[in-house]
């Protein structure tokens, strides 16, 4: 999954950089369209971080089991 990523952000950067160049040759190149294709290479790049690490792990529950509850503390 690292090489594909690595993969896809090599192929993401050329296709950004190929983007900049219409933009250099084509003066009609409208500011709208480059500011989506910028939004839309971010949100690719957002999305292929991976998420942070939970502070602690998942516990599964079998269907119908209810979470445990603190157990009171009697006084003596």
């Amino acid at each position: 999954m690292i090489v594909s990523n690595k993969e896809l952000a090599l192929r993401l950067d050329e296709l950004e950089n190929k983007a900049e160049l219409m933009e250099l040759k084509h003066d009609t190149f409208s500011h709208n369209t480059r500011v989506q294709l910028k939004q839309v290479f971010d949100a690719i790049r957002e999305l292929m971080t991976p998420p942070a690490p939970s502070p602690k792990p998942d516990r599964l529950r079998c269907p119908g089991e209810k979470p445990n509850k603190p157990k009171a503390i009697k006084k003596r």
